[in-house]
């Protein structure tokens, strides 16, 4: 918590008999309502000091808060800090604000502290959004709907301009529930860019929505950053989805052509069809979490960093004609005794290329290959705990591909490695 000793060792000096507010910063800001951090100090002590805020548009304020009895005792010169929240403000305003008390041996009217000011946000926590927004403010939700922002129409631009849409602070992940951004009514051709949701259960949750796309957004510090369910052609660029130990970064499930391209976070699961996945740089989270799980029909995974993932980092699941092409993996967090392949291709897959992959310290194998309708052709597994490239008999060999240094003297199994 923020300290107010100095101040108070200031006040104590000047005041005798006394009690006078200490006026420190917001907690929270939206569209209408603050939270406001401060308190008072008293030299006489007691139990009987009463303290508000006073507010308004000016150093006149005009506004104040309901006194309030503290009802604890208070030792002379030792600060209380304390929160007061404010409500029926007008949006896109500043306020001028302090913090003021007075105790039952007061004269010559209360003790206020030094002004300070905030700023609204041009939206509140929980609006239905039906036009194009620029946010003029970080918004966090400390109090009221267990949502940021509702997505209420088609089309519309939601321009965060480098604010965030925060969820209740200093709340453990596995508590903070609720969604940053909301478009599980399915609205399309929702773009929303340039900024950060944070701390929610869910920062965006998208359901039955197409065509939307999200550029340049941070997300996390709360449980899961995107849950996405059906819908096709969404597109994520340059965001950042980071999960928690309870749940994903990225999951996005029966959802067709996604894109999810220069990017980066933890623990991301994709199912659907034609998926680009593309140029992210994805790392390792909890224990026995794999960095990426990919389910479905001719998608193209190419061109992507992971590394340090404990369950193991490319995990190809299900499908048919998927391309794994020209990634690299980078092994060593892995738990003892895990699996923690660098690349697995699923048994119950068909036709996956497997080409131009470089796969370096997994603790298991740096390509296992489970499926024999596959093909792989260049790549390069070194320093992998068991075998460089271990693939089921049947697989087709395209040839190019290397291994040294991997645990398994045989360094491959039923392809040729150079």
């Amino acid at each position: 918590m923020r300290r107010l000793a100095p101040i108070a060792a200031l006040i104590a000096i000047a005041c005798t008999g006394c009690a006078t507010g200490l006026t420190g910063d917001p907690q929270s800001v939206a569209g209408t309502e603050a939270r406001l951090f401060g308190g008072f100090v008293s030299t006489t002590g007691g139990n009987d000091v009463q303290y508000w805020v006073e507010w308004g548009p000016t150093t006149a304020y005009g506004s104040e808060s309901t006194h309030r009895t503290w009802s604890f005792e208070v030792q002379p010169n030792e600060p209380q800090t304390v929160l007061i929240e404010i409500a029926g403000l007008q949006r896109d305003t500043t306020y001028h604000y302090r913090f003021c008390a007075e105790d039952d041996q007061q004269t010559g009217g209360p003790g206020c502290g030094p002004d300070k000011q905030f700023t609204t946000s041009n939206v509140d926590c929980g609006d239905v959004i039906t036009h194009d927004l620029t946010l003029t403010k970080s918004v966090q939700c400390d109090t009221g709907p267990d949502v940021g922002l509702v997505i209420g129409a088609d089309g519309i631009d939601i321009n965060l301009n480098g604010h965030r849409v925060s969820g209740p602070d200093g709340r453990p992940p596995k508590e903070t529930t609720g969604v940053g951004i909301d478009n599980s009514a399915g609205h399309d051709n929702v773009t929303i860019r340039n900024g950060g949701v944070s701390q929610w259960g869910n920062a965006l949750r998208l359901r039955n929505a197409s065509f939307n796309a999200i550029h340049n957004v941070s997300m996390g510090g709360g449980n899961s950053s995107v849950q996405m369910e059906g819908g096709e052609s969404n597109i994520l660029r340059s965001v950042v989805m980071t999960g928690t130990t309870f749940a994903v970064g990225l999951r996005a499930v029966d959802t067709d052509g996604l894109v999810v391209a220069d990017s980066s976070g933890t623990q991301w699961a994709i199912s659907g069809s034609g998926a680009r996945v593309v140029r992210n740089e994805v790392l390792g989270g909890p224990p026995f979490f794999s960095c990426l799980v990919v389910s479905g029909n001719r998608n193209r995974i190419a061109e992507n960093h992971l590394f340090s993932c404990p369950g193991g980092s490319l995990v190809l699941n299900s499908g048919g004609d998927n391309e794994v092409v020209d990634n690299e993996v980078t092994g060593g967090s892995e738990p003892p005794g895990s699996e923690a392949d660098g690349i697995r291709i699923g048994a119950f897959t068909a036709g996956t290329l497997v080409q131009g992959n470089v796969v370096v310290g997994a603790s298991d194998d740096g390509i296992d290959v489970r499926a024999t309708a596959t093909r792989l052709q260049g790549n390069r597994a070194d320093d992998n705990g068991d075998f460089g490239i271990d693939a089921v008999a049947g697989v087709t060999d395209l040839g190019g591909n290397t291994a040294s240094g991997n645990g398994n003297p045989l360094q491959c199994r039923n392809v040729f490695c150079l």
